[in-house]
């Protein structure tokens, strides 16, 4: 995407300047090396048979609580969270 260092630095800027009316972030930068990636999950309610949640809200909490380490890298080793609705998985690991 970009040729150099400044050129990153300036589009991870511009990227965290962009926001939602609400405040959030429209394009969240993060989950690259030592930190938390975006979560893997399932949607087992629309295709499984034995659904225990729908993964999506329980996903959308867990990194809203994580965000902070999704966009740094400052742990040990990267972290990745998979989330699954019901013990099949389907892949989602």
């Amino acid at each position: 995407m970009v040729g150099t260092l400044e050129e990153a630095k300036k589009l991870k800027e511009y990227l965290n300047s962009q926001k939602t009316s609400t405040g959030n972030y429209k394009f969240p930068v993060g989950g690259t090396g030592a930190g938390v990636t975006n979560i893997v999950h399932t949607q087992g309610w629309v295709h499984c048979h034995t659904p225990a949640t729908d993964a999506s809200g329980t996903v959308k909490v867990v990194l809203d609580e994580l965000f902070e380490e999704f966009q740094q890298m400052r742990l040990p080793a990267q972290v990745r969270i998979a989330m699954a609705c019901c013990l099949n998985m389907h892949g989602a690991a």
